[in-house]
């Protein structure tokens, strides 16, 4: 086992949020049984990952509004900037909408027995696209059965969605979901290295095509990528823990701490202002 003088800060598993009500309130609340889920019929996409994310955060927000649903809608030039996705052709997302409602996920969290349950059910139950006015709107619905956690999860990660825009890998968003539910506690569960590689990959699960995958791939392929990738971009530095049984990898955990925020350098003043300029611009 590689050793490190990271601790856990806390012997719970915790959320770890901001102090700013307002920044809470423009933030992801995205529910535990969300974050490592397990498709059971095609890969999900990164963009498909993300555009889940869009709408789960847009529901959300229309649900404190005071809309109740079940269906929502919003102008599909607000999806696209929120993804920092750079079409507006409608037969892209149509497609990435398709393929959401035909994909049946098993929904589950990344730590064994923290989420309240089971479940299984696609990751849009319907979507829709229409015009209005000349302005193209989007409409969809979660499962009836996931709604309530949805809208008000018990146990959930805190997402930036201008982090989440930024990430261009399927590996690296599921990364920073996890990063940022288990920043409290300084590092994820552990586990086989081969459970992380459907969460990780968005692949629906396939023993064969796993029984043939070495670590060592795996690693180098998917796993390395996505940390540089999230401690690139994102508020978090991640680094793989490795657990041996005699000369093979068995079990890995990812170990998580929040980058220290830049500090001024104050230990010299502040140039002093050039008053003539405030004159002139006053005078123009």
């Amino acid at each position: 086992m590689t050793r490190t003088s990271i601790k856990p800060s806390s012997p719970n598993w915790v959320v770890s949020a901001p102090d700013d009500l307002d920044e809470i309130e423009r933030m992801l609340r995205k529910p535990v049984n969300g974050l490592a889920p397990i498709s059971q019929t095609q890969r999900i996409t990164v963009l498909a990952r993300k555009t889940y994310n869009v709408l789960l955060w847009l529901s959300q927000r229309k649900h404190r509004d005071g809309e109740d649903g079940p269906r929502y809608y919003a102008p599909l030039s607000e999806i696209v900037v929120l993804l920092e996705f750079n079409s507006n052709q409608t037969s892209i997302i149509k497609g990435h909408l398709t393929a959401m409602v035909q994909t049946i996920v098993q929904w589950q969290s990344p730590t064994e027995g923290e989420g309240r349950k089971w479940e299984v059910s696609g990751l849009l139950a319907w979507a829709s696209i229409e015009v209005v006015k000349g302005q193209v709107i989007v409409g969809w619905e979660f499962s009836s059965g996931l709604r309530e956690e949805i809208m008000n999860p018990s146990v959930f990660a805190l997402l930036r969605m201008e982090v989440l825009s930024q990430l261009r890998t399927h590996q690296a968003v599921f990364l920073y979901e996890l990063a940022s539910r288990y920043i409290g506690v300084g590092r994820s569960s552990r586990r086989p290295w081969q459970w992380w590689h459907d969460p990780l990959t968005g692949r629906p699960p396939d023993p064969e095509r796993l029984d043939k995958l070495t670590y060592a791939f795996f690693k180098r392929d998917v796993i390395k990528p996505a940390i540089a990738e999230i401690n690139a971009i994102t508020e978090f530095e991640i680094t793989l823990m490795e657990y041996r049984k005699g000369r093979f990898i068995t079990d890995i955990q990812f170990l998580v701490t929040r980058k220290p925020q830049q500090r001024l350098d104050l230990s010299q003043g502040p140039d002093k202002v050039d008053l003539s300029v405030l004159v002139k611009a006053r005078e123009m």
